[in-house]
């Protein structure tokens, strides 16, 4: 039986899409109502954020879960979008420098189809890497080995912020620790997503 009513989208990282059987999806199906979504992380900034935004409104989605790139996007839509709140999990903090670094094809790891990501969508997301909005929270497991949790840190206390920002030790950057934190996030689900973090 699902705890909350709170529509949500879970926003999955780089080269995957949404995977029912994901642990981290099937643990938010038990909490939230999750609606499907996939996005192409081959596409450019603006292209996503454009089908991301126009999934948010038709649903009328409330909570932004993602990890990776995913969280990445679900800071940049929080900070656009009132009535809304992000969770971060492990979160790319600067994909104009990251993806540049894996330009090129890859296997998509959901769905086995081959993709290419190209030079010019690296470049098309912000120079200025992910917002710090206050209505979200930021989580970061030690133990990621793709996303540096300390440079992580640095970028998102390196200016004045209400984000909440959560470290825990070990941990890999699939953060599947979720459903173990989780108790920290219903706070602010209660009765709907409060739009400040204290």
């Amino acid at each position: 039986m699902k705890q909350n009513t709170v529509n949500a989208i879970y926003l999955h990282g780089f080269a995957s899409a949404f995977d029912p059987n994901n642990e981290k999806v099937a643990f938010l199906n038990t909490q939230v109502n999750l609606i499907p979504f996939s996005y192409d992380s081959c596409a450019s900034y603006d292209e996503n954020i454009q089908k991301m935004t126009a999934v948010i409104h038709k649903h009328d989605i409330a909570l932004l879960v993602g990890c990776s790139l995913g969280g990445f996007y679900a800071l940049e839509l929080a900070e656009r979008i009132a009535g809304t709140f992000a969770l971060a999990l492990n979160p790319s903090y600067n994909p104009k420098q990251s993806l540049a670094r894996v330009v090129g094809s890859h296997m998509n790891y959901t769905t086995n189809c081959p993709e290419t990501l190209t030079q010019s969508v690296a470049e098309s997301y912000p120079a200025g890497g992910a917002p710090r909005p206050c209505n979200a929270i930021v989580m970061v497991e030690l133990g990621d080995d793709v996303v540096d949790p300390r440079q992580s840190e640095h970028h998102f206390f390196k200016a004045p912020s209400n984000l909440k920002f959560l470290s825990f030790p070990g941990g890999n950057h699939r953060f599947e620790s979720l459903q173990k934190r989780w108790h920290l996030v219903e706070p602010y689900l209660k009765p709907s997503p409060q739009l400040a973090v204290g």
